[in-house]
């Protein structure tokens, strides 16, 4: 008897990809002995190695989609069109991508429809509309294949061995016992490059200060929020780690942490998949669409009243600063903006 084939295709971003790890675990529950191969976009490959559901990881340029590099994409389609799949999940939301799959002739095609367009390229179709956690979002696609478990929500990651003892040693080095961590990051994505989920940078400063009175602050992050940090003059015990350690490396450090301040950004998922306590400072994006699904999450979100659904369904558009007139308060501590500052607001 053929053995099921099933291809899962996701081209980003940090965070969404996490968030799909509880759909692929069910997947697997649902098809014991299928194929499940798993195409992503090569810059967000790491949040699935080591996976234990997928049967094949297969990483891909997800640049080529933006720059519209057809010989690329032509690459990719021969290639996924020789294995002959039997099955796809769509985890993107543009109707492009749907199309993309109806070229290949895969048999049974399931994705969002979030434009009307979507459901001509789809066999099985979930509207993309509601306010709705983009997690049960994912697992809403196998209720046409099985019955998802919505009580199993648990992102997943692989960490290993090496990375725990680097975590270690660099509490030690840096004499970090009983730190928090803190991730200023946030729209800098394709389509979106205005930093709109980054704090402004005097609200930043006046958190990161309140924090490091109390003890060691470790700030994580990529390169770009690495120059960010660059501007600020925090005291000794604030260690930049921004940029300087592995994908796994960053989520054991995370996983000793007191607690994680973080913007809605590919970070905060990364938190959520080793701690619950987080405080997650959201702005122009719905906290209800990602918010970590973790016990002891505090969700600070000063722009509820200018909230735009338009952004949440296409993650673009934006062009209006974020978290006017934040106040946060820590432990009794009322921290907000200058209203005059060194720093640009949100350089």
């Amino acid at each position: 008897m053929k053995q099921t084939k099933i291809l899962i295709f996701k081209l980003g971003l940090l965070g969404d990809v996490l968030m799909t790890t509880p759909f692929v675990r069910n997947l697997r529950h649902i098809f014991p002995q299928a194929e499940i191969h798993y195409y992503v976009g090569k810059s967000y490959r790491v949040a699935l190695e080591g996976n234990p559901h997928l049967s094949t990881l297969v990483d891909f340029d997800e640049q080529m989609f933006y720059r519209r590099d057809f010989r690329q994409v032509s690459r990719l389609w021969r290639r996924i069109k020789r294995e002959q799949f039997d099955l796809v999940f769509l985890l993107g939301k543009h109707w492009f991508f749907n199309a993309f799959a109806a070229s290949l002739g895969i048999p049974t095609r399931v994705g969002f429809a979030r434009e009307p367009i979507s459901r001509i390229f789809l066999t099985r179709a979930v509207p993309f509309l509601e306010l709705r956690h983009e997690i049960y979002y994912y697992l809403d696609l196998l209720q046409f294949v099985g019955s998802p478990d919505y009580s199993d929500l648990a992102m997943e990651v692989e960490i290993g061995q090496k990375d725990e003892a680097r975590a270690e040693s660099l509490i030690e080095e840096f004499k970090l016992r009983g730190f928090v961590a803190t991730i200023n990051s946030g729209g800098n994505n394709a389509g979106e490059n205005q930093f709109v989920r980054r704090l402004p940078a005097g609200f930043f400063q006046n958190l990161v200060m309140a924090l490091a009175r109390r003890g060691p602050v470790v700030l994580l992050g990529n390169a770009a929020d690495r120059k960010h940090y660059a501007q600020f003059p925090f005291p000794a015990n604030v260690v930049d780690m921004s940029g300087q350690l592995s994908f796994r490396e960053s989520l054991a450090l995370m996983r000793r942490a007191k607690r994680i301040f973080t913007t809605d950004c590919g970070g905060m998922h990364m938190a959520a998949t080793v701690t619950e306590h987080i405080t997650a400072f959201f702005g122009p994006a719905h906290p209800l669409r990602k918010l970590p699904l973790r016990a002891d999450v505090e969700v600070v979100w000063p722009d509820r009243a200018r909230y735009n659904p338009y952004y949440d369904l296409y993650n673009t558009g934006l062009r209006e600063p974020s978290f006017q007139d934040i106040i946060y308060s820590l432990n009794g501590q009322t921290i907000d903006s200058p209203r005059r500052s060194a720093v640009p607001a949100n350089s």
